[in-house]
């Protein structure tokens, strides 16, 4: 059968690549999350397109539960670069290793540092949120 008038394949096929692509990016900020961490990651590692975490301790963190340097001390990194050397088999995941700050703003605000350009959305995912695929 011929397509009636003019028509070009390979405009055609450009034009239908040019759909707009949906880019999420996730942000978490974490401290002492061992308990949930690796289950958040797996929770959100097939719905999003990068995930930025940033680790780091409030002045109002209670001081025997941080290291000196204001970072996780029950393996939250470890978990971290765990998951990253072993699952991170598309390079979506940016570890910021922040230490101490004034509050949680300049945490979330490290995150939004590091959003690559062309992001649709923002997903919050703090280290012990859990989501389901669907419902991002």
């Amino acid at each position: 059968m011929q397509i009636p008038g003019p028509w070009d394949r390979e405009i055609f096929e450009k034009q239908r690549r040019k759909e707009p692509s949906i880019m999420i990016t996730a942000l978490c900020i974490a401290l002492n999350e061992a308990d949930y961490i690796f289950q958040m990651l797996m929770s959100i590692y097939p719905a999003v397109d990068k995930i930025i975490i940033v680790e780091g301790a409030t002045k109002y963190a209670v001081r025997d539960t941080v290291s000196p340097l204001g970072l996780s001390t029950d393996g939250t990194a470890m978990l971290i670069q765990a998951f990253i050397n072993c699952l991170d088999t598309e390079n979506k995941i940016r570890y910021i290793r922040a230490g101490w700050v004034d509050d949680k703003t300049v945490l979330r605000n490290r995150t939004l540092e590091h959003v690559p350009e062309g992001t649709s959305y923002l997903l919050i995912a703090d280290g012990d949120y859990l989501y389901i695929k669907e419902d991002i």
